[in-house]
């Protein structure tokens, strides 16, 4: 599959994981591939987006080790969560969700096709790639001014972001809460255990998913 995205004139690629902030990223990155650099308009996602060249692990390994790589990843349990609601689970059919079924039939026994819900690790063989950085969505912002400013020429055509709006920790809306409330402390942690080699590449805390788990609980156990 062609996942990687080049943006040539900055001699980078970027390896494109789903509900890692591809949206903002394709904003920040527009300028790289369109003569015009006004952004009034909507920006298209940069993998519907024609005018950005893809292509896959075997070209980027034969082609373009010298080009700077860079991979986005988030808390794995957290990404799940976002692309179950946003992909699977939207509207005001929210609440005839079943997200205990979904985890063991799409996530945790790895069914999904839709890579949004694929384990990072499933997706490409992250040691076969050179990735010159490792960013997290929830420094985002921060990673991005570090590989615009820093490891790349991309400042010579577009600018970083400020990093005022990082997110650090798991986080839910208010809506969701209820649906994640059913889970069992079962269910996540067998999804933990799936998704134990993203955990352990990336240095996520396994145990912050059940933490988080139990947080929701006991505020709505307060709430009650």
């Amino acid at each position: 599959m062609r996942l990687f995205v080049l943006f040539h004139k900055a001699k980078h690629y970027e390896l494109r994981v789903g509900k890692t902030g591809t949206s903002y990223r394709s904003t920040v990155y527009y300028p790289l591939t369109h003569n015009n650099d006004s952004q009034s308009a909507r920006v298209p996602h940069m993998s519907r987006d024609p005018q950005v060249p893809k292509t896959h692990a075997g070209e980027i390994v034969s082609k373009y080790q010298h080009y700077t790589g860079s991979l986005f990843v988030r808390d794995p349990f957290s990404r799940i969560l976002s692309a179950f609601f946003d992909k699977v689970c939207r509207g005001p059919e929210w609440r005839r969700c079943w997200l205990r079924h979904f985890l063991y039939r799409k996530a945790v026994l790895h069914m999904a096709r839709n890579r949004h819900f694929r384990s990072v690790t499933r997706i490409v063989d992250v040691c076969r790639v050179n990735f010159t950085m490792v960013g997290r969505t929830e420094t985002m912002r921060t990673d991005l001014k570090y590989l615009i400013n820093e490891l790349t020429p991309m400042h010579e055509f577009i600018h970083a972001p400020s990093a005022s709006d990082d997110v650090r920790k798991l986080h839910a809306s208010n809506k969701s809460n209820d649906v994640i409330a059913s889970l069992s402390y079962d269910d996540v942690a067998a999804f933990v255990i799936a998704y134990m080699e993203d955990y352990k590449a990336f240095g996520y805390n396994p145990y912050a998913a059940l933490d988080f788990l139990r947080r929701i609980k006991l505020r709505r156990i307060l709430h009650s």
